[in-house]
C-alpha cells in the first residue's frame, strides 16, 4: 500500500509541476516526488520490514522532515501526531484485551492527529490547500469508518478545487489557476496518496 502510494505520487509529479507553474513557485511537484523518493527508500532500510504500522510512521516522519518546506511541516505534524495518538491507542487496546478491527482504531487515531494538526495552522477547508482534502477525509473516515466511503468525498473535494478561489497557501501570492480549472496542486498528492 505504501509503495502504491509513492508510485502514484512520482507519476503525478509531471501534472503537480506543470499546474505549480501556474497556481505556485515551480517546485512542488519535484518537492512531492523528493518525498515520495525518501519514502520508498526508507522501508528497505529496515525501519519498516516488519511490517509494522508504527515502524512505517516513523520512516514517514523522517522523511517528511528530511524534505523540509510547508510540505514537509505539514505531514511532519499530522504524521507525528499519528504516531502518537496511534501508540497511545494500541497500548489502551493491549490493555482492555480490546479486538475493536482496524477500522475504529485508524479513524480515530487520524481524527485525533488532524486535531492536533489543526492547533498548528489556521489553514482549514475552503481555503484551497492540502486541508480541502485531507479534513473532510478525516471527517468522513471518522463518521463512517470505512475507508472506500473517504476516498469517494477525497475525490470530490480533489476534483471541486478546480474551481475554488484561493484563500490561503502559495496561490494567494504567486498565481491564479482557478481560471483555467486546475486542480490544487498542493492538495492533489494527498488524494494520490490515498487512492494508493
Amino acid at each position: 500500500m505504501l509503495r502504491s502510494a509513492c508510485a502514484r505520487v512520482i507519476a503525478a509529479e509531471p501534472k503537480l509541476t506543470e499546474w505549480d507553474l501556474v497556481m505556485g513557485d515551480e517546485d512542488y511537484g519535484e518537492a512531492v516526488k523528493g518525498l515520495a523518493e525518501l519514502v520508498l527508500t526508507s522501508p528497505d532500510s529496515g525501519s519498516t520490514k516488519s511490517g509494522s504500522v508504527v515502524g512505517a510512521l516513523r520512516a514517514l516522519i523522517q522523511a517528511a522532515e528530511d524534505v523540509g518546506g510547508t510540505l514537509g511541516t505539514i505531514f511532519g505534524i499530522l504524521l507525528s501526531a499519528l504516531f502518537a495518538s496511534l501508540k497511545a491507542a494500541i497500548a489502551t487496546q493491549a490493555k482492555r484485551g480490546s479486538g475493536r478491527g482496524k477500522s475504529p482504531l485508524f479513524s480515530s487515531t487520524l481524527s485525533s492527529a488532524v486535531e492536533c494538526l489543526k492547533l498548528h495552522t489556521s489553514v482549514r477547508e475552503g481555503d484551497r490547500t492540502v486541508m480541502d482534502v485531507l479534513l473532510p477525509f478525516a471527517n468522513s473516515f471518522s463518521q463512517k469508518e470505512a475507508f472506500t466511503i473517504a476516498l469517494k468525498v477525497t475525490k470530490e473535494k480533489a476534483e471541486g478545487m478546480r474551481y475554488a478561489k484561493p484563500m490561503m497557501g502559495r496561490a494567494t501570492y504567486v498565481g491564479d489557476g482557478t481560471a483555467q480549472e486546475l486542480p490544487d496542486p498542493g492538495a492533489w498528492p494527498l488524494y494520490e496518496i490515498l487512492q494508493g
